[in-house]
């Protein structure tokens, strides 16, 4: 079975989330100076509601916007830091189109909390020069959603929790295509033009008190190349859409 090798170039990753807030004091171990951590855990809701937040891109524009209408999925899942640890919080029921309510546990005294998807165990979280910088792994191989849309936990999105509520913003650049009926691909395989493009690796989110800012992590391994196929091995369906 053949590879298709797409070539193009890849520009920075698009920033998006634009959150007016002042920039929270952290200590070195990554616990907010303003609480004490209690040890203890209560549960916690959060509501996701922007329509663009990301991840299951059902193929249709809403009327008027011209945007591509972006669904979450009902096995998907976030990462919430409390300022003490990285905690996994799981979907509440179904998910209500482009809104979703996410159930976890959070240290008892936290007071400010920060969101990204997908979750990850990895999460990592530090202060530099008093900004906070949040890091977890992108893959070099992603795998495709059976349906097509969006490969499985390829979006990243991340936001500053306010009033129990996550308004989302996507930090992904990604590239469209579909096969046509006949052909008979494993994967497909996209590269940058450039040595210092780089697609995959351990991904920075640094927050400055009003944004995140994306960027790959220098110190560790990156890669120029990123691959999209079935995890079972099998052919790419042909005629669907599909985004990487």
């Amino acid at each position: 079975m053949k590879k298709i090798f797409v070539m193009f170039a890849m520009s920075a990753l698009a920033l998006t989330s634009c959150l007016q807030e002042e920039n929270p004091v952290v200590d070195n171990n990554g616990e907010n100076d303003a609480f004490e951590p209690s040890g203890e855990l209560v549960e916690k809701v959060f509501t996701v509601g922007e329509i663009k937040s990301k991840t299951y891109i059902d193929g249709t524009v809403e009327e008027g916007s011209g945007d591509i209408v972006l669904k979450w999925c009902a096995d998907d899942a976030i990462s919430v830091w409390d300022g003490v640890a990285n905690r996994k919080f799981t979907m509440v029921g179904e998910p209500d189109g482009a809104s979703a309510t996410f159930k976890g546990y959070v240290d008892a005294a936290a007071t400010e909390f920060y969101a990204f998807y997908p979750y990850t165990e990895t999460l990592a979280h530090k202060v530099a020069s008093d900004k906070h910088v949040f890091s977890f792994p992108k893959s070099n191989i992603q795998y495709a959603n059976p349906e097509g849309g969006l490969a499985d936990g390829a979006a990243f999105a991340c936001a500053k929790v306010e009033d129990n509520v996550i308004d989302f913003a996507s930090n992904s650049c990604m590239l469209k295509f579909s096969l046509a009926e006949g052909m008979e691909v494993k994967s497909i395989t996209i590269k940058g033009n450039e040595t210092d493009d780089i697609l995959a690796g351990t991904t920075n989110f640094t927050y400055d008190g009003t944004r995140f800012s994306p960027g790959f992590e220098q110190s560790v391994e990156k890669f120029t190349e990123l691959t999209l196929c079935n995890q079972d091995g099998s052919n790419l369906k042909t005629g669907t859409d599909y985004y990487l």
